[in-house]
């Protein structure tokens, strides 16, 4: 294979990952490659324009978490963040929740 075949293959098998890791977000994705240059379109499922969705777009959902056996710890510094459906079998386990500035103050 060519150099060029070969980048290319990385290229796409690296976009093809990609997509793959984040398809629940994504509502469309279109994608172009001529010789003038590549040309990409993205759409995602959030809405636009809701205060309310915008904020939620920005906190952290922390769920569906199974933490079994001893000593596992999940920390999240943010001012929103949601916290269910988490499982915690064992000891010492611990979920840590808290604003940022809260957790390290200055």
């Amino acid at each position: 294979m060519s150099d060029k075949a070969i980048i290319v293959s990385a290229v796409a098998l690296a976009i093809v990952v990609i997509l793959f890791l984040v398809r629940e977000r994504l509502s469309r994705f279109a994608f172009k490659a001529n010789r003038d240059g590549l040309e990409t379109e993205i759409e995602t499922n959030l809405p636009r324009g809701d205060a309310g969705t915008a904020a939620r777009a920005r906190s952290i959902r922390v769920s569906n978490n199974r933490q079994e056996g001893t000593g596992h710890r999940i920390e999240v510094a943010r001012g929103s963040v949601e916290v269910e459906g988490n499982i915690q079998a064992g000891s010492d386990q611990k979920i840590s929740v808290g604003r940022d500035d809260e957790r390290n103050p200055s």
